[in-house]
């Protein structure tokens, strides 16, 4: 049971730390409201899906401004959680 609570507990953390990096480096077009809805790691803990809701105006434009800068937030993260690999 300690495994999953661990698992829960990073997921919460990521979601966090990727929300924070977002909305401190990420600059999108007048309108939309970007939210992380929900990270799923992967048991080994090597792998992350994050879930974003994006709402209002000009979706697709800030949808591919998250792919482009997906790197950027990943390098973030390494600088914020010291826990490896990221």
């Amino acid at each position: 049971m300690l495994p999953d609570r661990r698992i829960d507990k990073l997921q919460i953390l990521l979601q966090e730390e990727i929300a924070k990096i977002i909305e401190r480096e990420l600059e999108f077009p007048a309108g939309p409201l970007v939210t992380i809805t929900k990270v799923s790691l992967s048991p080994d803990k090597n792998y992350a899906v994050v879930f974003v809701s994006l709402l209002g105006t000009r979706v697709k434009e800030s949808l591919e401004i998250l792919r482009k800068k997906v790197h950027n937030i990943q390098q973030g993260l390494n600088r914020k959680i010291r826990m490896r690999p990221v």
